[in-house]
Formats: C-alpha cells, structure tokens, sequence
C-alpha cells in the first residue's frame, strides 16, 4: 500500500493509523472510529462522499483525483491503443463525472461514464 510505505519512509510510523475500508465499509469504519482518538479521517473519491453524508463527526479530507491523474490516464489510452481517438469507459462517482468529462473533451477522448454505486 503506497500511503504506508511513505509513512515508513518519512519516520512516522507511530503518528498514524492507516485503513483499508472503501464505501460502505468505510462508513463502518468511520462510526467505530468516532469513539477513538482519531482527528481527522482523509480518503478519496465515494468513500469519502459517503463518510461526509453518513453525518460522522470526525472531519473528512478529500484526496482529489486531479487533472494530472485523469491526463494521464488518457494519454495511457492513446498510448496502450496506439489510437488518437480511443474510446475509453470510466466507472465513476457523481463527484468525479464533471472532471472527467472536460478533460476527455480537450484530449479527444470519445468517453462512456457509467456511475458508481455507493454501495
């Protein structure tokens, strides 16, 4: 997991507990944690939108998929396919449709969203 390896890396392996929880688990995880020493709760994507909507009092950040991340994965598209056109697919929560869609748009990418459940 990239997130522990950098927290080894930097020396601060006793500040920090790290999860793995997506979604619904997350949730779990994140009402467990209201009743521990825990301040603040960083995740991405839905797992954080639905921590954020399930009322947990433990302040949630985002990490944000950037530009830079969504680029890259277009130019991969192009790339992999050898096409200046792909049609790429992308399986996405209502957070991230926006973003992606005007970035597709710039890079020529003909693209297909299908939602994400929140489950």
């Amino acid at each position: 997991m990239q997130g522990k390896k950098i927290i080894h890396e930097l020396g601060l392996d006793y500040k920090f507990d790290l999860y793995l929880a997506r979604l619904n688990k997350g949730i779990r995880l994140a009402n467990k944690l209201q009743n521990e020493d825990v301040d603040v709760i960083v995740c991405r994507g839905g797992t954080a939108k639905l921590i954020i909507e399930s009322g947990v009092r433990i302040p949630v950040v985002e990490i944000t998929i950037t530009g830079q991340d969504l680029a890259q994965v277009f130019h991969e598209s192009k790339k992999i396919t050898g096409l200046s056109h792909p049609k790429v697919a992308i399986l996405a929560f209502s957070n991230m449709v926006d973003d992606i869609e005007v970035l597709s748009n710039i890079l020529d990418i003909e693209l297909t969203i299908y939602p994400s459940k929140d489950s």
